[in-house]
C-alpha cells in the first residue's frame, strides 16, 4: 500500500492594481526549505523564493520582481501563497519556532 496522491491547491490571485497571477500551494519540502532560507538569508529571500516556487517562475526573475514590485502587491501575493499552502502565519517563523 503506497501513500496517496495529494493534489496541491491552486488558484488565481487578483492583485492590487488589477493584475492577476496563478499560484499553487507549496509542498512540505518547499516550505521547510523556505524556513531554512529565512534563517540564513532573511524574510526577503524567503518571499522571493516562495513566489518563484508557487508561480513556477525562475528564481532570478522572481527575486527581481520581488525587489521592484510595490509592497502591497508583494504582500497580497505572499499571503495568497501561504493560504493556498495551508501555512498562514507559519512561514515567517524560524526553524526554532520564533
Amino acid at each position: 500500500m503506497g501513500l496517496p496522491k495529494v493534489e496541491r491547491k491552486s488558484e488565481t490571485v487578483e492583485l492590487p492594481g488589477g493584475s492577476s497571477v496563478d499560484v499553487r500551494g507549496l509542498s512540505r519540502g518547499e516550505a521547510l526549505e523556505l524556513r531554512e532560507l529565512a534563517d540564513a538569508e532573511g524574510i526577503g529571500a524567503l518571499e522571493a523564493r516562495m513566489i518563484a516556487y508557487a508561480t513556477d517562475t525562475p528564481a532570478a526573475e522572481a527575486a527581481e520582481w520581488h525587489r521592484s514590485a510595490p509592497s502591497a502587491v508583494v504582500d497580497a501575493l505572499v499571503s495568497a501563497i501561504a493560504r493556498a499552502s495551508g501555512l498562514d502565519g507559519e512561514l515567517g517563523k524560524g526553524t526554532d519556532g520564533s
